[in-house]
């Protein structure tokens, strides 16, 4: 079939050459319809690697954002944790001076109080010690220290006048009781 009739004239191998063009042809078509089917599942398969990289790409970004995101809560939650420390300190050095230069409600009540007893001399007292620890304060913060021991002053001086009133009207029943004899003043 392949082989010329007529010899191996110009014709002869034109006509093999034709021939040979149309196997050649017809097997390149068969072999296109074959790989139609591959060349169907390779498309597919660019759109799905097309569809997959877009799916990448926006988890990556969304990740990205995400990470982000955690950074500064992480930086923020830090940030706050070293206020809340800071806070706590400074709270509890507040309770420790409220409470080494403050006077509790019964003494405030007391040193207010006209009756002399065990309460006020316990207030005056408590000033007093209030008293000696204020140059702590004075070394620091001294319009609070002065602050302070001012109101400390004003409040004793008037539980002492309240005491020497008391202790004036208190010495001469005293000594009658004691002597039965009257104290002149």
């Amino acid at each position: 079939e392949l082989i010329p009739k007529g010899g191996n004239d110009l014709s002869a191998r034109r006509r093999l050459q034709h021939q040979l063009e149309i196997r050649e042809l017809s097997h390149c078509k068969e072999l296109l319809r074959k790989f139609e089917t591959v060349s169907k599942v390779f498309d597919a398969t660019q759109a799905t690697l097309d569809n997959l990289s877009s799916t990448v790409e926006s988890a990556s970004a969304r990740v990205g954002a995400a990470r982000e995101a955690a950074g500064s809560l992480v930086e923020r939650a830090t940030k706050l944790e070293t206020q809340k420390a800071q806070i706590e300190r400074k709270s509890a050095i507040v309770t420790q001076l409220l409470k080494q230069f403050q006077l509790e409600e019964h003494h405030s009540r007391a040193l207010g109080s006209s009756q002399v007893d065990a309460a006020m001399l316990d207030a005056i007292e408590r000033v007093n010690a209030i008293r000696a620890h204020c140059h702590v304060l004075l070394e620091s913060y001294q319009k609070v220290g002065l602050d302070m021991i001012e109101d400390l002053s004003k409040r004793q001086e008037r539980a002492y006048r309240v005491l020497f009133h008391w202790i004036q009207d208190q010495v001469p029943q005293c000594a009658e009781r004691s002597e039965g004899v009257p104290f002149n003043s």
